[in-house]
């Protein structure tokens, strides 16, 4: 879908959904969708593991403050 709505974005006379999807497919077939997606797991997964280590961390201090 971000790659759909950027291509989207880039073009100027506005084309319809179904003809972005047409040209990718037929221009850089099915890969053409996962463009850009290695980047931005480098991004993603550093900060899932910091939300989730934070979150343990968060729970394992106010668990012990409660009781």
């Amino acid at each position: 879908m971000v790659v759909l709505k950027t291509c989207l974005q880039v073009t100027h006379p506005s084309p319809s959904c179904i003809r972005v999807v047409a040209s990718i497919l037929r221009h850089e077939c099915l890969r053409g969708f996962y463009k850009g997606f290695t980047t931005s797991l480098t991004g993603t997964i550093p900060a899932r593991a910091l939300y989730v280590s934070t979150l343990e961390v968060t729970k394992s201090a106010v668990g012990t403050t409660t009781v």
